[in-house]
């Protein structure tokens, strides 16, 4: 999320304003996303709708680092339903874990071009 953040930071003219929407835009992809995937998720005839959303949606570090503590926190509700699947496996968190370090590394890249000034002519 930090080095996406940082990326977006060339955007702006103040900190101020950058700060302000980055807080607005890490709610919007944390929170409003992840809450709107679980409500997909859990009606039967939008599951799939869902599960298509996710793959755009992951492409933002909020919505990854939201909606993998979601899943982190529901490992014990699914071991008292009796379906034991691991913490780190491609469905809980190793989805997520795989885009954030993905993210992480192009956005690194990326900020580290536009700071040295490498795209600027």
């Amino acid at each position: 999320v930090i080095p996406m953040s940082y990326c977006y930071t060339f955007l702006f003219d103040s900190p101020g304003s950058a700060q302000t929407i980055l807080m607005m835009w890490n709610f919007l992809c944390g929170f409003c996303l992840v809450l709107t995937a679980f409500s997909l998720d859990t009606i039967p005839s939008t599951k799939d709708t869902s599960e298509l959303l996710k793959y755009i949606w992951r492409l933002f570090p909020p919505f990854c680092l939201g909606e993998g503590i979601i899943n982190l926190a529901s490992v014990d509700l699914y071991k008292l339903l009796g379906k034991d699947t691991a913490i780190f496996s491609w469905d809980m968190l190793g989805m997520d874990l795989c885009y954030l370090g993905v993210e992480c590394v192009v956005s690194m890249v990326l900020t580290l071009t536009i700071d040295t000034g490498i795209m600027r002519s």
